[in-house]
């Protein structure tokens, strides 16, 4: 008998690395103002942004399920994503690959936008 040492195409997939600045995530300079493409939408491309997701790599494993899940409510919502953010305005990470405390500054340019 032999056993097969091929994966699912689906779950081949999943393993693949993927080019974070094609996914939202981790673009340099975003936080700074005169940044054109900080970040991406998601859901019902038709409608106004109405939510915002900004985290790290654990936002990113939902940023697609929110998609869904948006579309399906009819809303439209703006994803961004950085290594190492922490849910919280001025506090900080100290990490040896981040230069500047990039994530508080996209959400503090942005906050009066969203409702």
């Amino acid at each position: 008998m032999e056993v097969s040492t091929e994966l699912p195409v689906k779950i081949s997939q999943s393993l693949e690395r993927f080019k974070a600045k094609d996914h939202c995530f981790d673009i340099d300079f975003a936080h700074l103002t005169d940044s054109k493409k900080w970040y991406c939408e998601i859901g019902s491309s038709n409608k106004p942004i109405s939510f915002a997701v900004i985290g790290d790599s654990h936002a990113l494993a939902f940023k697609p399920v929110l998609g869904v899940i948006a579309e399906e409510k009819n809303l439209k919502g703006m994803f961004t994503g950085f290594a190492g953010c922490i849910p919280f305005l001025d506090i900080y990470t100290i990490r040896g690959d981040q230069a500047s405390p990039r994530v508080g500054s996209v959400f503090l340019r942005n906050r009066n936008g969203i409702q």
